[in-house]
């Protein structure tokens, strides 16, 4: 389900807390590669938690990484995973709701978005 990203690095979720912490500037420097620290994203795990809102499934590293078109290629984020059962690598994604925004799987992401496309 997750696409393809180019990946430079895993990190602990601590980490990636403290290195957003780091700096007042909206970028900061990972590795050589720019990083947007404002991401709603981090905001989302760092104040609704990092595990799924509908299974459970416990967030466990972040992983620097950049979409392999149309970005620079210089500019990278930090994407959350956590292991399924069978050890697969599986995003948590910020799903946006009416009173803010909670993190998500992408599996369960995606069987919300196939019920959804049933009732219409």
């Amino acid at each position: 389900m997750t696409q393809e990203y180019i990946r430079d690095g895993i990190y602990s979720i601590d980490e990636v807390f403290h290195l957003l912490r780091s700096s007042a500037d909206r970028n900061i420097t990972v590795n050589g590669h720019l990083v947007n620290r404002e991401s709603a994203r981090y905001a989302c795990f760092k104040y609704e938690g990092t595990a799924c809102c509908k299974c459970g499934l416990q967030g466990e590293f972040f992983a620097l990484e950049r979409q392999p078109i149309n970005t620079p290629p210089n500019r990278y984020h930090f994407n959350l995973y956590a292991h399924d059962a069978d050890g697969n690598e599986v995003m948590i994604c910020k799903h946006k709701t009416t009173t803010g925004s909670e993190p998500i799987c992408e599996k369960c992401l995606e069987e919300m978005r196939n019920q959804h496309e049933k009732r219409d």
